[in-house]
């Protein structure tokens, strides 16, 4: 007995070897697949100890990917998720997360918006310069504070850079919490430019021990470092928000989180299956139903969080429904997508090396267009 399992684990060791000879290109997804992501649950609080801001950020190989779950996320009872914090604590509130998404989640890190002009200013000592698409202006007389941030390339401290972030009231289209997300993004570009120049690099270990004692966190410090040390070096690092619909309850507004899309969207980012930030998705009709393209562009950016572009495939009568990608790393999310829209194909595309970004090209034919006529109409 004792030779079978010697043999047999000799045999699997083989068999991954040979695996990874003939297909290099998925060595970083078959490291991810046996050791998955390091998730941190990152909440930013309001003075009413309410979580305004809830990330899941997951630190792999092949880069990070930060989920973001709606604040007015309706949870059972009719309350909103931003106002269970106080009750249920950090361990509480990671528990549920984690019951959301339906995975584990590693650490913890609280942040109070109280905290963060005095850290920024650390962080930042001469200021973040920061693109402001519009006029952030807001004024609290029973709280007691007020802002008013000029449109432009501005060069923000610290207290000017947590309005920044926080802002939900001055957008001119009234998405409200979109809006922010649309902010978040940029802070974080700028801070990783930031971060990167050759005079704040050595000055990462102080950043992150200061951080470490700034914030709450069941972290240890080796750990946030490796988590710091990660966002500056990876190339590949992506936000989503979170699918759902809003709707109304006694008044107040909630949003409905699409259950299978979060879970979808969690285990690909679990995964290590990492969204590149220049990727071009293309979904093609090649059938002769009208808007088919546009409704499967937008299901594969609801339960796999990519933005896709819709267009007609230079033919409408194609046979078989084909995802083509341009790079061996974007086999997994390719084949993802080609279980999305039941691809019978799932190809490297032939003129591969005349695309300057990293592309996907979806082509949905004549095999899928009744099943997929009807799926398109489910919510």
């Amino acid at each position: 007995m004792r030779h079978f399992l010697f043999l047999s684990l000799l045999s699997l060791l083989a068999l991954l070897a040979w695996f990874a000879w003939r297909h290099p290109e998925r060595l970083p997804y078959l490291r991810s697949w046996s050791f998955p992501s390091f998730t941190v649950l990152v909440l930013g609080l309001d003075e009413g100890n309410r979580s305004d801001a809830i990330f899941l950020v997951y630190v792999n190989k092949t880069g990070l990917k930060a989920l973001i779950l709606p604040r007015d996320t309706y949870c059972t009872g009719g309350r909103k998720i931003n106002g269970l914090y106080k009750r249920l604590g950090p361990q509480g509130f990671t528990k549920l997360v984690s019951q959301i998404v339906a995975h584990p989640i590693e650490g913890c890190i609280v942040v109070p918006f109280q905290s963060l002009p005095a850290f920024f200013d650390r962080t930042f000592p001469d200021g973040l310069t920061v693109s402001v698409p519009y006029r952030l202006r807001y004024a609290d007389r029973a709280a007691g504070f007020s802002y008013d941030i000029p449109p432009g390339i501005r060069r923000l401290r610290g207290r000017d850079l947590a309005f920044y972030l926080r802002d939900r009231y001055s957008d001119p289209r009234k998405r409200g919490e979109a809006a922010r997300v649309e902010r978040w993004k940029l802070f974080l570009q700028a801070a990783l430019a930031e971060l990167r120049q050759p005079k704040n690099l050595p000055r990462l270990p102080a950043i992150v021990s200061d951080a470490h004692q700034t914030f709450p966190t069941n972290l240890s410090v080796g750990q946030v470092m490796f988590i710091a040390k990660a966002f500056i070096q990876t190339q590949n690092f992506s936000v989503s928000y979170l699918p759902g619909r809003s709707f109304r309850l006694n008044g107040i507004w909630f949003v409905q989180l699409d259950k299978e899309a979060t879970r979808r969207q969690a285990r690909l980012a679990r995964l290590g299956v990492v969204i590149p930030k220049d990727l071009r998705v293309w979904v093609l009709n090649g059938t002769t139903e009208p808007h088919l393209a546009r409704k499967m562009a937008e299901r594969l950016q609801r339960h796999l969080g990519i933005h896709c572009f819709a267009g007609n495939a230079p033919s409408a009568f194609v046979a078989t429904t084909t995802v083509e990608y341009t790079e061996g790393t974007l086999i997994p999310l390719a084949e993802e997508i080609g279980k999305e829209v039941r691809a019978r194909r799932i190809v490297r595309r032939k003129d591969a090396d005349n695309f300057i970004n990293p592309s996907i090209i979806v082509t949905i034919g004549q095999d899928q267009a009744s099943r997929w006529l009807w799926e398109v109409k489910k919510p």
